[in-house]
């Protein structure tokens, strides 16, 4: 796993991209244990043929219009339930009333979350699941983000990625990885006369959900211009315009492996004129018409000796791609894998009107065309949500390790 160190990052010591697996013990691989997994291979094949089965209704009856959230509600979740997820429950949260009285957060949980046509929910991602869940609770549209192609091999081999060893020595040490940290490796990258630097975020393409399926299950790299689902990447606000269901977008704008968050610092995701009014007024409220933002977290519970991860692994799937990982899920002998769905309070979101960041440090954040701090600051508000943290690592950095995986050993 030598090879892979250079993706560890500097300021928190998480890898973010290698499948995470339980701790390994003697008693695990004793013929016992094994003996123990037959019954697994059993409860498998079971719950394979009732997924199927499940499968196969769900497809027939998807031809009826208009049914799509009442499918979504009714076979989604009997397919969770088959990989052996409990009904997951949204979890309210505030970030402002922690340990206030319980009153206020029994008010909490009864405050509508109900994003309109056109709003955009912004959420970390790290598995297909992710996308079943929202498709059973909100029905929104789902995009998948364009990013310019990737430099040559020889340009990429010469100057790295943002996070390059150069960047990491100088963040060495770093207790929190904070916006700076990132700011700092992009800076290293642009000052070597790095290509990559230059790539931007071209815009969002609404697809359907097994085309966000399949895309978040493979663990794959963002969509280039080249490829034929990229013909007319869309800019956030124009997506909001002309969409009849909320818009559901990753900031981080591929998967990791749930056990850090990646940076949205650079480049961009949105508009110049979103980041501007942030940054002077330490809020996005746009007036009348405007699409507001619906912050939300998913977290998954660790894998132990009897539940593997529910995150997808970041490097492309071996063979069976995601079936594969279905596969494993099913020959788990547990019916209750934790997921924490966390929705933030509407107030506090940037759109709001009682929502205020910090102006002042805002101000001292880096600057340049490519800097978003609206989107960091999206990633800050997961991050407490969720417990999850902020790392210098972005989809930038994903690209070069897929890269590394597919040479091999």
């Amino acid at each position: 796993m030598e090879k892979f160190s250079r993706f560890r990052d500097s300021g928190t010591g998480i890898q973010v991209f290698l499948t995470p697996v339980a701790p390994s013990s003697a008693a695990s691989a004793s013929p016992l244990a094994i003996l123990a997994r037959l019954p697994a291979y059993l409860v498998a094949a079971v719950r394979l043929i009732l997924l199927s089965i499940v499968a196969l209704l769900w497809s027939l009856l998807s031809f009826i219009p208009a049914t799509s959230p009442i499918l979504y509600s009714i076979f989604g979740q009997a397919s969770l339930l088959l990989i052996g997820f409990a009904p997951i429950a949204t979890d309210k949260v505030s970030l402002k009333s922690r340990g206030r009285a319980a009153a206020t957060s029994a008010s909490l949980q009864h405050k509508p979350w109900q994003p309109k046509a056109g709003d955009v929910i912004l959420c970390n991602s790290s598995s297909w699941i992710d996308i079943l869940i929202f498709a059973i609770k909100f029905n929104p549209q789902f995009t998948l983000p364009v990013v310019s192609e990737p430099p040559s091999t020889a340009s990429t081999t010469a100057t790295g990625t943002p996070n390059s060893k150069t960047a990491r020595r100088r963040n060495a040490g770093a207790s929190v990885v904070s916006e700076v940290n990132a700011a700092a490796s992009a800076a290293a990258g642009a000052s070597a006369g790095g290509v990559n630097d230059q790539r931007k975020v071209l815009g969002f393409v609404p697809v359907p959900f097994l085309t966000a399926l399949n895309h978040a299950a493979s663990g794959q790299a963002p969509l280039y211009p080249s490829n034929p689902l990229a013909s007319q990447p869309l800019d956030i606000p124009s997506l909001s315009s002309r969409s009849q269901r909320p818009i559901l977008i990753f900031p981080e704008l591929v998967t990791s492996n749930n056990r850090g968050l990646l940076s949205a610092l650079s480049p961009a995701i949105f508009p110049q004129s979103w980041r501007d009014l942030y940054r002077a007024t330490g809020a996005l409220r746009m007036g009348k018409g405007q699409a507001n933002l619906y912050i939300a977290s998913v977290k998954y519970d660790p894998p132990t000796p009897f539940a593997r991860t529910s995150a997808t692994s970041s490097a492309p799937q071996p063979a069976g791609g995601p079936l594969r990982h279905v596969v494993s899920l099913c020959a788990d002998l547990t019916f209750a894998r934790g997921v924490q769905l966390r929705l933030l309070d509407v107030d506090e979101s940037p759109t709001s009107p009682g929502y205020q960041a910090d102006i002042s440090a805002l101000g001292n954040a880096p600057r340049g065309p490519e800097i978003d701090v609206l989107a960091d600051g999206v990633m800050g508000l997961i991050s407490s949500m969720s417990r999850l943290r902020k790392t210098g690592l972005g989809w930038r950095d994903k690209e070069a390790f897929l890269a590394v995986v597919k040479k091999g050993p």
